[in-house]
């Protein structure tokens, strides 16, 4: 437990927005992976066992890069700027919270097209 603010800030787990985070990035993987498999195993016409491992091969990597960009951005927001700015974060149910959260979605496409680029290059993702 002598670790735990080592690696984890502790402002970080005193807002209700981490569990959010946490609980986002886990449906973005499963819905993530999910709508990759039905693309990808009718295409190459793949069993559910081929099938879902191609969907993990081909989403793990972009997801997570989308991730680290949109909730670092966040948590930079959240953490750093807001309390100077309101003396305190931005709970999800303000426009404040959502105003940001468009930026940070863009930051995480800047940091997830690299690895999809790559993966479309290694053949792993298909070329729209």
């Amino acid at each position: 437990m002598a670790l735990l603010p080592a690696l984890v800030p502790v402002a970080l787990l005193r807002h209700e927005v981490y569990g959010g985070w946490v609980v986002g990035t886990v449906l973005a993987f499963v819905f993530g992976v999910v709508l990759q498999y039905f693309a990808i195993a009718p295409m190459r016409q793949l069993g559910l066992v081929q099938g879902l491992l191609a969907a993990l091969k081909a989403d793990v990597a972009s997801i997570a890069a989308w991730q680290v960009g949109m909730i670092g951005f966040m948590a930079i927001v959240q953490l750093a700027v807001l309390p100077h700015w309101l003396d305190g974060h931005a709970p999800p149910s303000t426009p404040a919270y959502w105003f940001f959260m468009q930026i940070a979605m863009v930051f995480g496409f800047l940091c997830s097209y690299p690895v999809n680029a790559w993966l479309i290059r290694r053949g792993v993702k298909e070329p729209m």
